[in-house]
């Protein structure tokens, strides 16, 4: 394999070389490095990483993987393979890497053909199989002290008791969203688990409104997701939607909330479709400060004050819970949140066209810019209280 790996990198660089000196077209390089990684059989390797799976799956994976891999070199926009910046890297290493964090989502897409092939088949299966569902959830925010109910992976404990214990010295302190963030900040801390996949602000309102109506909806997509990976049946059939929130999770990060108790999951899910509590004035200001000292040039300080007011409505809730104005100000704070949604497209694109700034080359990179930018300012830190 190692050897396979040094042989594929020199093909790939002399292509690039060529390239470089004038030798090769871009189109003629992008395909014969396309070649060159189809040859390795890397496409093959990434996707029998997971043992489980059954042959079929495994082959449907690997025609997927083909797809997007030629399709990603061939690219020559933001997000394909960079020829220049390739020549300093491994090719090997990064297709890996780029087939490795899509093979959650492509096995999810494997899926929901597989199931949407079936139902042509048999559109009315047996419904008897499948008459027992879970217990309805409580909608009141879980509280991690309870993941005391589930088996402990640490030895000692220590990790959900400081979690605990954490979210017991702050929950007097806090209210609504900010509650259900810390709920969900001490699992993560507790399980030793990322955050759930954010979607944007018009799915998240409508798997909002189905968790909301279906609390057990958040286990099961967990579930469904790691019965997919180990290519296992199950009973329900779960919303794309929520199956893709679990794409940052690795099979035992998915196993593990799979494995406790059901509202754990839950509060995972229903923080990552959440609105976020709104950040104090301080906050605000600090954001609008650090976004604008990552531009320079005519207009840009009140172009960066708009952006901050943009991201701001997509992400969090136009007025605080604290908040103890009169409804007729929390009903202005709304429509004003509606226009800056309404108004974000053109707000992105005219940063995307400023020269001065350095937020990102695409919509996407912007976003997740100003998203690393406020979770630095706002996130909650967990840690055992001091005694």
């Amino acid at each position: 394999m190692q050897q396979q790996t040094i042989t594929t990198d020199s093909t790939c660089r002399d292509v690039l070389q060529q390239y470089a000196a004038g030798s090769l077209e871009e189109h003629t390089a992008r395909q014969l490095i396309a070649a060159a990684l189809h040859a390795s059989g890397i496409t093959g390797s990434v996707a029998s990483e997971k043992a489980v799976q059954s042959p079929q799956v495994r082959a449907d994976l690997q025609a997927e993987m083909e797809v997007l891999l030629y399709t990603k070199i061939m690219q020559t926009e933001a997000g394909g393979f960079d020829l220049t910046l390739a020549m300093n890297t491994s090719a090997t290493a990064w297709a890996r890497q780029l087939l490795r964090t899509a093979r959650a989502s492509l096995l999810r897409n494997i899926h929901i053909r597989t199931n949407a092939r079936l139902d042509l088949v048999d559109p009315v299966p047996n419904k008897d199989k499948y008459t027992d569902s879970p217990p309805p959830l409580s909608h009141t925010v879980f509280h991690s002290a309870s993941v005391d109910e589930a088996d402990d992976p640490n030895e000692d404990g220590e990790t959900f008791t400081d979690a605990a214990e954490w979210l017991r010295s702050k929950q007097r302190h806090l209210r609504d969203s900010s509650k259900l963030s810390a709920s969900a900040a001490s699992i993560m801390h507790g399980y030793g688990v990322p955050a759930v996949a954010r979607p944007p602000l018009a799915e998240r309102k409508r798997l909002k409104a189905m968790i909301t109506e279906q609390p057990e909806l958040a286990h099961r997509s967990v579930t469904a997701m790691r019965a997919l990976i180990e290519s296992e049946p199950y009973p329900y059939t779960v919303d794309e939607g929520l199956l893709a929130l679990w794409d940052n999770y690795s099979f035992d990060q998915m196993d593990a909330i799979a494995s406790a108790p059901p509202r754990v999951a839950h509060v995972l899910v229903d923080s990552a479709v959440s609105d976020r509590a709104r950040p104090s004035r301080n906050v605000l200001r600090l954001f609008q400060a650090s976004v604008r000292a990552l531009g320079t040039g005519v207009g840009w300080a009140r172009l960066a004050a708009e952006t901050c007011e943009t991201f701001i409505a997509l992400e969090f809730e136009a007025y605080s819970s604290f908040d103890t104005t009169g409804a007729e100000y929390r009903d202005e704070r709304l429509a004003g949140r509606r226009i800056s949604v309404m108004k974000s497209p053109e707000v992105f694109a005219r940063v995307l066209a400023h020269p001065g700034q350095r937020l990102g080359l695409t919509e996407n990179d912007i976003y997740e810019q100003l998203d690393r930018l406020i979770t630095t300012m706002t996130e909650f830190d967990v840690k055992a209280p001091a005694a």
